[in-house]
Order: C-alpha cells, then structure tokens, then sequence
C-alpha cells in the first residue's frame, strides 16, 4: 500500500512543479511577481522534492544521509505545513485544508524515517 500512495505522491508533487511554473509564467507576464513570496515558494518546493527521497528510504528500506537532515528536513515541512493550513483557515480555503489531508501519511512516514530508528540499509551515510 505504501508503494501505490508513493506513486500519488509523486504524481503530485509533478502536479504542484507544473502549477508553479505555469502560475510564475503568468505572474512574470501579467504583473510585477513578488520575489520573497516567489523565492520562498521554489525553496519550500525543493525542499519537499529532496524529501522525497527520505520517504522512499522509508518505503523501500534504504538509508540516504544522516538521521539528523531528515529531521530537519521534516521539522521545516512540518512547520510549513501547519502554517499553510493556518493561512488557509484564515481565508476559508477548505480546499487547500481538506487537500492536505492527503499528505497525512507523508509526514508520518518522514517522522519515522528521521526519528525512529529501524532496520535499513546504509548507503550514503553523511
């Protein structure tokens, strides 16, 4: 099961790439883009594409860098996360807030893969 809820992530983190992309191309076109709110959006996407990675080490059993990157990289999701659904609140935006919903499992395999320690197999140990 978590392979199948892997794959949707993935599909939607290529779905949120295009979206940012496609909006930013509209934004530089249209009007004058904000560079902190644009900036701030293409590093919060990185960061959640490396994560990526820390969520197939959990799937697949793999261990990549060192426990205490993905504990930072979670606790920087994480925080994002409960701001953007704060925000959203705020604005009554019930779709972002019900769509995030989705990403439930996300985290709490990110959580395990930086905080719990299992059995994994060591490949890049930074």
């Amino acid at each position: 099961m978590w392979k199948i809820y892997f794959w949707l992530i993935i599909g939607l983190h290529l779905l949120v790439i295009g979206v940012f992309i496609f909006v930013n191309n509209i934004n530089l076109v249209e009007t004058e883009i904000n560079f902190f709110s644009a900036t701030y959006d293409f590093l919060i996407l990185l960061i959640s594409i490396f994560s990526m990675l820390g969520f197939y080490g959990y799937i697949f059993k793999k261990e990549f860098l060192s426990k205490e990157v993905w504990k930072f990289t979670f606790l920087l999701l994480l925080i994002d996360s409960i701001g953007n659904f704060l925000y959203s609140s705020i604005e009554k935006d019930y779709i972002i807030m019900s769509a995030m919903v989705i990403f439930i499992p996300f985290f709490y395999a990110l959580y395990k893969y930086a905080f719990i320690n299992e059995n994994t197999e060591v490949l890049v140990n930074g």
